[in-house]
């Protein structure tokens, strides 16, 4: 059975953002004179057709629904670019090695592939990871990404490493 998911056309993330902006904008016209906020009241309403009150006792049952469906069987993913990963990293889900060599569930594609950080006991992550795929591991893990896409055309993450496509080696004279 496939459960509902009640914002089939936006993205989570976006739906999340627009209902922060909205309470804020609703604190501000509660932090308001009852004057002021009588006039923003009557120009929204006059204008826009909106009742603040609807508005957010709407705002309330959108973020139940969206908490819901994002417990009902659905895992956050981040989409990061390939250059996060050494050469070494990129090989092992190139020829699907990966999970071999790390201990990190890794499902590959033409473009990158999938990585799995969830739950540690359907992997056995080894300790002697290299530093990419143990800095993204932390970075995923902190922000509480169950799957990292890595993708060739997605953006770089301020903050973790990059690795050029090819590592030069240092030839001594």
């Amino acid at each position: 059975m496939v459960a509902h998911y009640p914002f089939p056309k936006m993205n989570i993330e976006k739906i999340a953002t627009l209902l922060c902006s909205n309470r804020r904008l609703l604190q501000v016209l509660g932090e308001l004179s009852p004057r002021a906020k009588a006039e923003i009241k009557d120009k929204l309403l006059q204008h826009a057709g909106l009742h603040l009150a609807e508005l957010d006792r709407e705002m309330a049952e959108m973020k139940e629904q969206l908490l819901e469906a994002c417990q009902n069987g659905y895992e956050s993913l981040a989409a990061v670019s390939i250059e996060h990963l050494c050469m070494p990293a990129r090989e092992a889900l190139d020829d699907g090695s990966f999970f071999d060599r790390y201990g990190i569930l890794a499902y590959t594609n033409q473009f990158g592939g999938f990585l799995y950080f969830g739950s540690p006991e359907t992997h056995m992550v080894r300790h002697d990871l290299p530093k990419s795929v143990a800095d993204l591991k932390q970075w995923a893990t902190q922000r509480e990404y169950v799957w990292v896409k890595i993708d060739v055309d997605a953006l770089t993450v301020e903050g973790l490493s990059t690795y050029k496509t090819v590592e030069v080696l240092a030839v001594a004279a």
